[in-house]
């Protein structure tokens, strides 16, 4: 199944850090990529003549991977949700990441309680993790107050 990114995502350029969804399976896991490029608005201030990927930018993506995992794409329709990150743990950024490089972003469901989900994701570049991190949200629908 091809998946339209811009009709699942709520991000939009410069925030919508998911080039490509490889694979997903609902409650269970997702993989997806993102393609790291010279023209990304961080890469003339982070840091000039040697830029790399902010590491909150890598949690957002993992962030942003991880919610392909909420989504049954077997309903016709469903409400659209809303992952509000509440708790990031255990994070370690590994190696840095470059313009040029790809990052293959792999998220699996730990654990879901009503509706908070615990998600743990790694990020690889060239099969080398580079940052990974275990992620909770509080998922609410559209119109609910937090």
């Amino acid at each position: 199944m091809k998946i339209n990114i811009l009709e699942i995502m709520k991000h939009r350029y410069p925030f919508l850090l998911i080039d490509k969804v490889i694979d997903f399976e609902y409650l269970k896991s997702a993989k997806v990529i993102k393609n790291v490029s010279y023209n990304e608005p961080w890469v003339q201030g982070h840091y000039p003549n040697h830029p790399i990927m902010p590491g909150v930018l890598l949690i957002e993506a993992m962030g942003q991977a991880s919610a392909f995992i909420t989504i049954d794409f077997s309903k016709e329709e469903t409400k659209p949700k809303y992952g509000y990150l509440i708790k990031v743990d255990n994070v370690k950024f590994v190696r840095p990441v470059y313009p040029g490089d790809q990052i293959v972003i792999s998220s699996k469901l730990i654990e879901m309680v009503d509706n908070y989900i615990c998600i743990q994701s790694v990020c690889r570049v060239d099969d080398k993790v580079v940052a990974k991190c275990k992620l909770t949200y509080i998922l609410k629908e559209e119109n609910d107050e937090l």
